[in-house]
């Protein structure tokens, strides 16, 4: 939201460094979103492989 908030005031006062600040921020947000996204897939399925007590450590009802 900042950065977009920083191009919008940057168009309405003309300030091109401002316009530019906003699109790096608006990029470097996206590159961070997917990032996350990546992580998270990546996460739920690496835990889809395992049944719910090997996820946590635990062997048929014994701590392994």
């Amino acid at each position: 939201m900042y950065g977009v908030a920083s191009h919008e005031l940057g168009t309405a006062l003309h300030m091109s460094w401002l316009v530019t600040l906003g699109r790096g921020e608006a990029w470097a947000a996206l590159a961070v979103w997917a990032a996350v996204s990546l992580a998270m897939a990546g996460t739920l399925t690496r835990l889809r492989r395992f049944s719910p007590g090997q996820a946590i450590g635990w062997e048929r009802g014994r701590r392994g």
